[in-house]
């Protein structure tokens, strides 16, 4: 392996980056599955994504489930939380969920997407899906109610029309009002209404109208879009924006319990302990999620309401003590969780450039790879009645100058970099770098991801995924290196038993024991086939995409993949 000093410069790259993560954030893909994939076990794949948008919901005998536009969403009675939610991971034909209903007879439970009707079974745990068009009834519009019949389930359409399917399971068929006869019990949009809501009490800023409406301090209404009573005297509300709330009606107190990220696009993830932050790159109403996972509650923090922060448009994050690193489009910004205290670092004082693609924490630097080089930042707390000092330095500026760097991996002593121009590589020890030049490497090519796994770093330019032994030091030849995987590839995070790429065509795994490849789609259980962003968490592996988050159970003993 090679150095040497660069000789040319280029940043489209860096901008078909940013493009492809927004047009993959504005697709949505649309299945067509009979049932949950019996290739894994429930729990195997989970999802999360926005939750904030209800259209309607059903009380149990143990949950309270709400259809939501990203999925349907459950909230335990007993153990007052969160449960895992339902979305396509689960099998789900498609992530808006136009109306939900609890059958108390079965114990299943029914639910139509823009396409299909679905039911769970209680035994199998598994989800089985009707097309519309598989029986002669697409074009019927969105189902807006379910009616829980003794030997029936009815589903209308938000013109009125009617379908009719067998309560256990069987296929569907047209119905016509006379059929609905004897005891039947509605939900979504023929569900019993509430004309003029109790005055509740509400916290954090938050006022509630009796016609139906939540409104915060800063003037922004959430209308109540559904509500329905549980045998405890409390009321829950969906709402269409906010989420959902519980009001005690004996206490007039209401309260909101939000679930999921703000925002369906996930750019960054880094977990610390028991919180897991995750960002993306949304243009309008975009928020950094903040997730418990200790007492499973969710909290968003958005740019435009705190003024030490330019943007929530979040690239990167990396997790350094009680201090958050967040990259983002206009600067470094940092978050002290135990002063709750926010700092931006800009460009030109600090650094070349205001995109941050990648942060990285190096023994006490704060690295920012960013759109003109990479900057290495370190705070100096201060001591009482002081400011903080800070101390910035560049790397390399002779070789990195203008040259936009879009990932970081350290190894010992080398700093690793992924750019525009190609691998660059620093050593610490000798204070020097340059570019790698190798013909059997990503030699002068774009370079957008590096990472390490054992003593196997691991580079993908464009398409094209190499393999470097750090320790024989050698490039490796297929089925390691110089593979093309066919789809841009964005993170590379892995371990001494399988690397993972996150591609704009889903996930790509391989196996360092098998010495092979595998590809995981949304039909296997992503919630979107946009991945950003890999995050490895021991016998997990976390996926950030265009339509939320999503777990997977990748070390299972019962499966081989």
């Amino acid at each position: 392996m090679l150095l040497c000093a660069r000789k040319t410069r280029r940043r489209v790259f860096g901008a078909l980056l940013l493009a492809a993560a927004v047009a993959g954030a504005q697709e949505v893909e649309e299945l067509h599955v009979p049932f949950s994939n019996p290739e894994y076990q429930v729990g195997d794949w989970t999802s999360f994504t926005t939750f904030r948008y209800v259209n309607s919901l059903a009380i149990g005998n143990r949950y309270v489930y709400f259809a939501t536009t990203g999925g349907v969403t459950r909230y335990n009675l007993f153990s007052n939380a969160w449960d895992s939610p339902w979305t396509v991971s689960d099998g789900l034909p498609g992530l808006n969920v136009t109306a939900v209903a609890y059958d108390a007879d079965t114990d299943m439970i029914w639910c139509a997407t823009e396409t299909a009707v679905s039911y769970r079974d209680p035994t199998s745990r598994q989800w089985r899906n009707f097309y519309l068009e598989d029986f002669g009834l697409a074009g019927l519009g969105p189902i807006v109610s379910i009616g829980v019949a003794t030997d029936a389930v009815f589903l209308e359409g938000e013109d009125g029309a009617l379908i009719r399917a067998d309560k256990y399971g069987g296929g569907l068929e047209p119905a016509e009002p006379a059929d609905l006869q004897g005891s039947l019990r509605w939900f979504g949009a023929r569900a019993k209404k509430i004309k003029r809501f109790p005055l509740f009490h509400m916290s954090q800023g938050y006022f509630f109208d009796t016609e139906g409406i939540i409104r915060d301090f800063r003037l922004r209404d959430y209308p109540v879009t559904c509500a329905a009573e549980d045998p405890w005297s409390q009321l829950w509300l969906g709402t269409w924006g906010i989420s959902v709330g519980r009001a005690d009606l004996r206490l007039a107190r209401l309260d909101l319990l939000p679930v999921g990220p703000w925002q369906p696009e996930v750019r960054a993830l880094a977990e610390d302990g028991n919180e897991m932050w995750m960002g993306g790159l949304e243009d309008d109403d975009g928020a950094i999620t903040v997730w418990n996972r200790r007492d499973n509650s969710w909290t968003y923090l958005q740019a435009r309401y705190v003024a030490e922060v330019p943007s929530d448009r979040v690239l990167s994050i990396a997790a350094d003590g009680p201090v958050i690193w967040f990259g983002t489009d206009l600067g470094l910004v940092a978050y002290d969780r135990g002063h709750e205290r926010w700092r931006t670092f800009e460009a030109p004082r600090y650094l070349d450039d205001d995109i941050v693609y990648d942060v990285l924490v190096d023994s006490g630097w704060v690295v920012a790879a960013t759109g003109r080089g990479v900057s290495e930042i370190r705070v100096f707390p201060r001591r009482k009645g002081k400011k903080d000092s800070v101390a910035v330095r560049r790397l390399d500026s002779g070789n990195l100058s203008n040259v936009a760097v879009y990932d970081l991996e350290k190894t010992e002593n080398l700093l690793w970099a992924a750019t525009s121009e190609g691998l660059y590589v620093f050593d610490r020890a000798e204070k020097r770098g340059g570019y790698v030049i190798d013909s059997r490497g990503p030699m002068g090519a774009p370079v957008s991801a590096v990472g390490r796994a054992g003593d196997t770093l691991w580079v993908a330019s464009w398409k094209t995924v190499y393999a470097y032994d750090m320790r024989k030091r050698v490039w490796l030849p297929p089925p390691l290196g110089r593979t093309d995987l066919g789809a841009r590839i964005y993170r590379i995070s892995g371990n001494d038993q399988a690397v993972w790429f996150a591609t704009e065509q889903g996930v790509y795994k391989f196996d360092r024991l098998r010495q092979r490849w595998r590809h995981f789609a949304v039909e296997d259980g992503l919630i979107g086939s946009h991945v950003y962003t890999v995050l490895l968490e021991g016998d997990y592996v976390w996926f950030g995409t265009n339509r939320g988050i999503t777990r997977f159970y990748w070390n299972s003993p019962y499966r081989a993949d």
